[in-house]
């Protein structure tokens, strides 16, 4: 079945919202005609992306046109099946279509279908439910019409052979007239339903918003017309009906009547059963109030007869100890008294071995021999040692055959014969160790080792280990911000897909222009793919963005190159959540565990770090203890590397700005009232190996971002830049000279204190130089060199007021005590770590020397090429961080 829906318009800017909810319609084939009817061509704006729609047809224009004859144009057009007038301020709601069309096709014998209107005055407000689907009788529509116009879909056949047209001699009224000649040639059948919604406004509309003087007008027009559709039958049908109606208004009158004699008798009833049910209350208030009092002396008296038994318990433990002791008093005197019979007898013995023994060392024979006991002595020395060197010697053609064996399943004949030299270099390195033979272990070494117990609550076991786990029925949505991940970030989807003990996992991605085909190998690992502009990439606004599209009810916020350590790790972290919460915990973040390439100064950073917050070797909680920030820093901090939060929770809060927004997020939690915890029993694979100059932009930034968040955070002031680069050329000269002598270290060097005598000659280095060194990083020479440029080294100044020499040697120290406690010797590879960490470190003090100096002359009109200076410099440097 074909269906036209045709409306009439004044051009009204509802328009395109009429035309949209027809187009909408589904289940139903339709088209959309309109006639303008204001004599002017329709704005494309008013219809918007619905007057581009082929289902859509305006009609030429004919001039201004009132209603009924807009309404007859639209009925000569039509050629559907059926058809429905819908007025460009009205709508239709989905599936209106549908169910008229169903009815129509159900009943051949009706002329039309019609639903209910829902009536909403303009501006939104919705008014009651006035146009009610009910039946439509020929007899009642001569009275009064609850049609809405939209509400109808007619059989184009019906209104056919005569034709059957609105009366363009109607004001008003119009539609009214057309249903009660369409009822005359057959039945209405209704649709129980409200689809049609009805848009009712107090200043414009069809008769109903118009002067009353006028309406009446109107009105008297109409009920003219409709007196001569008055049949002395269907007078007779309403006379009729109307005494059927008295005589129901007498009965319900009477009804109503004895209702308020029953109600009076009711109400005196109510009282008395309240009157009633309050005596019984308060009874029950009484026998309450004694219960609870009978309660709470039981409980005293349970208490006082649970500490009669313990103390009843600690007397017989504290007769026993005392028993214990006495007996074992008695024994140790017992044992003390024999003792004390052996010693006597021994030191008789004692006396008269020494007797002996003088006599044998005065007698003339032992002074005789004495020659000779000397010679067996030497000869028994030489022995030794040569059979030491033979053993040495065995040993060491055994070790060599099996690493010999060893190098030819690894390199293969010809890798070895090759590599004759290099063997030979190290041949005298090596003859020590090879040479060493270890006594071979004996069953199980770590049988032989004493178990140490740990005081205090344990740590939890990582959920892999725990052997009666029981799942977690919870959904998380993992949310990771990407850029280029390549596989590794295929593989951390993978691992995080495939973790068990949760209900669901979901991995959303927001990747903000990636060039390495990862959107579509995740999609097709089945992760969710949000994709948004680098433009508008940032570490808070793409993590909103990818809470936003998920659905878990936990959010697991992650960065691309973390791992996850085992199957239920994920699990794990949100079984610790729910550990915790009774304790008003709301979110979770997990420690790292550096990758085995990690660097040494990575690590000597994170030890620092979770030792500062408590976390290095036990779970802890943090909360609000104060608005300084170390309380801040210490018990606020969570970590996007693995941050755990209930999804309602999140969405209440979000991230902020562009840098540390996890800190700014606990922060924002523990001021709350909230609590939060960084596991040191679940750990994620988590590093990085930067270049030095990437320390200088960060350690900039970091400062930059402290001072600026907390008020309590002072930095000192920098009065002269060039005092500054004097010192920074000195410590790079003092660097080039360190890390040649590095490269001069013996092997097995000890560590302790090897880099202490280094600071001590930054601290007692003496005036500034003006010729800067290497430091092996390009870009971070350069930007010595440019410093240099801008600020030539000057000499003088009062030392203790330029901080880049102390905080660089304090910075040295702080590293050497993590060096010192993690290797006590050097070797060619930690020489080589040491050498990239002393260069790092150096990047780290001049990153903070930097920012201290645009810290100190931002908002300073005084020093103006200074500050344009350090605010290019600010700028170079936080680009990419």
């Amino acid at each position: 079945m074909k269906i036209d829906v045709l409306v009439r318009t004044m051009g009204r800017p509802t328009l395109g919202r009429a035309v949209a909810s027809a187009l909408a319609q589904d289940g139903v084939e339709l088209r959309v005609l309109i006639q303008p009817a204001q004599g002017l061509p329709l704005d494309g704006a008013v219809l918007g992306v619905s007057g581009t729609d082929p289902r859509c047809e305006v009609l030429p224009l004919a001039g201004v046109l009132p209603r009924a004859q807009a309404a007859n144009q639209l009925l000569r057009a039509t050629q559907a099946d059926a058809f429905l007038f819908l007025d460009d301020d009205d709508w239709l709601e989905p599936g209106h279509l549908a169910a008229l069309q169903t009815a129509l096709l159900q009943h051949p014998e009706a002329v039309a279908v019609h639903t209910g209107a829902r009536i909403e005055q303009a501006g939104g407000a919705e008014g009651g439910q006035c146009l009610a689907p009910d039946s439509v009788d020929a007899d009642a529509l001569l009275l009064t019409n609850r049609l809405a116009i939209h509400s109808v879909l007619v059989r184009r056949q019906a209104v056919e052979d005569p034709a059957l047209r609105f009366d363009e001699g109607l004001v008003c009224f119009e539609d009214w007239d057309f249903w009660c000649q369409l009822v005359e040639r057959g039945p209405l059948v209704a649709v129980p339903q409200m689809t049609a919604v009805y848009c009712l406004s107090p200043a414009a509309g069809s008769g109903h918003s118009a002067p009353s003087d006028q309406r009446q007008r109107w009105l008297d027009a109409f009920g003219a017309r409709q007196v001569k559709r008055v049949t002395p039958e269907r007078l007779a049908r309403w006379i009729q009906m109307h005494a059927q109606t008295a005589h129901e208004m007498q009965l319900l009158q009477d009804a109503v009547s004895i209702g308020a004699t029953e109600s009076k008798n009711l109400k005196l009833e109510l009282r008395a059963l309240r009157a009633e049910v309050n005596a019984f209350r308060e009874a029950l208030d009484d026998r309450h109030r004694y219960v609870d009092a009978l309660r709470a002396e039981q409980q005293v008296l349970a208490r006082a007869l649970d500490e009669a038994r313990d103390s009843e318990q600690q007397l017989v433990v504290a007769r026993e100890t005392l028993l214990d002791e006495l007996r074992a008093f008695e024994a140790t005197r017992q044992e003390l008294t024999k003792l004390e019979a052996v010693r006597l007898h021994l030191l008789a013995d004692l006396s008269l071995l020494q007797a002996q023994l003088q006599g044998v060392l005065s007698s003339t024979s032992w002074r005789l021999t004495a020659p000779l006991r000397a010679a067996v002595t030497h000869w028994r020395v030489l022995q030794s040692a040569a059979l030491r060197r033979s053993r040495a010697l065995v040993r060491f053609a055994r070790n060599s055959g099996l690493l010999t064996r060893q190098h030819v399943r690894h390199h293969g004949v010809w890798g070895v014969l090759r590599r004759l030299p290099h063997y030979a270099r190290r041949l005298p390195q090596r003859w020590r160790w090879m040479a060493q033979d270890e006594a071979p272990l004996q069953g199980n070494p770590f049988d032989q080792v004493e178990r140490v117990r740990r005081q205090g609550p344990q740590r939890p076991l990582p959920p892999d280990l725990v052997r009666d786990w029981t799942d977690v029925d919870a959904s998380v949505s993992v949310v990771i911000p990407v850029l280029n991940g390549g596989a590794e970030l295929k593989a951390l989807a993978r691992k995080l897909l495939a973790q068990q003990g949760l209900r669901s996992v979901e991995v959303v991605i927001v990747d903000s222009g990636s060039r390495d085909g990862s959107p579509e190998a995740l999609r097709a690992l089945g992760a969710k793919v949000v994709e948004i502009l680098p433009s508008e990439f940032s570490h808070s606004h793409s993590r909103n963005v990818g809470a936003a599209h998920a659905t878990g009810d936990f959010l697991l916020f992650m960065v691309q190159d973390a791992f996850p350590i085992g199957d239920r790790w994920l699990a794990g972290l949100v079984r610790s959540l729910e550990r915790l919460s009774p304790q008003g915990v709301v979110a979770v973040s997990c420690a790292e565990t550096p990758r085995s390439d990690s660097d040494i100064i990575y690590d000597s950073m994170i030890h620092t770090h979770y030792r500062f917050l408590g976390c290095d070797v036990q779970d802890r909680v943090g909360q609000f203890s104060g608005e300084d920030h170390m309380n801040l820093r210490s018990q606020g901090q969570l970590s996007d590397v693995a941050c755990l939060i209930p999804r309602a929770l999140f969405q209440s809060y979000g991230y902020r700005g562009d840098y540390a927004e996890d800190l700014d997020l606990g922060m924002r939690l523990i001021r709350d009232g909230h609590r939060i915890a960084m596991l040191s029993s679940l750990r994620v694979i988590h590093s990085h190996n930067r270049p030095a100059y990437y320390y200088l932009k960060r350690s900039l930034v970091d400062v930059v971002f402290l001072v600026d968040l907390f008020s309590d955070f002072h930095h000192p002031r920098i009065r002269s830049i060039r005092a500054q680069t004097g010192q920074v050329a000195l410590a790079s000269t003092w660097l080039s000279d360190l890390r040649a002598s590095l490269a001069d270290v013996p092997e097995g060097t000890p560590t302790a204190r090897w880099l202490g005598t280094w600071v001590s000659r930054l601290r007692e280095s003496p005036a500034p130089s003006s010729a800067a060194g290497a430091t092996g990083d390009g870009r971070l020479d350069a930007f010595v060199g440019r410093l240099l440029i801008d600020h030539p080294a000057e000499s003088g100044g009062d030392r203790e007021e330029e901080p880049f020499g102390r905080a660089l040697a304090a910075r040295v120290e702080h590293f050497d005590a993590y060096l010192c406690g993690v290797h006590t010797h050097f070797n060619p590879a930690l020489k080589t770590e040491v050498d990239a960490a002393v260069v790092k470190i150096f990047a780290q003090a001049l990153g903070t020397l930097m920012a201290y100096c645009w810290l100190d002359r931002r908002g300073r009109a005084e020093s103006d090429a200074e500050r344009q200076w350090a605010a290019a410099v600010l700028a170079e440097l936080k680009a990419g961080v």
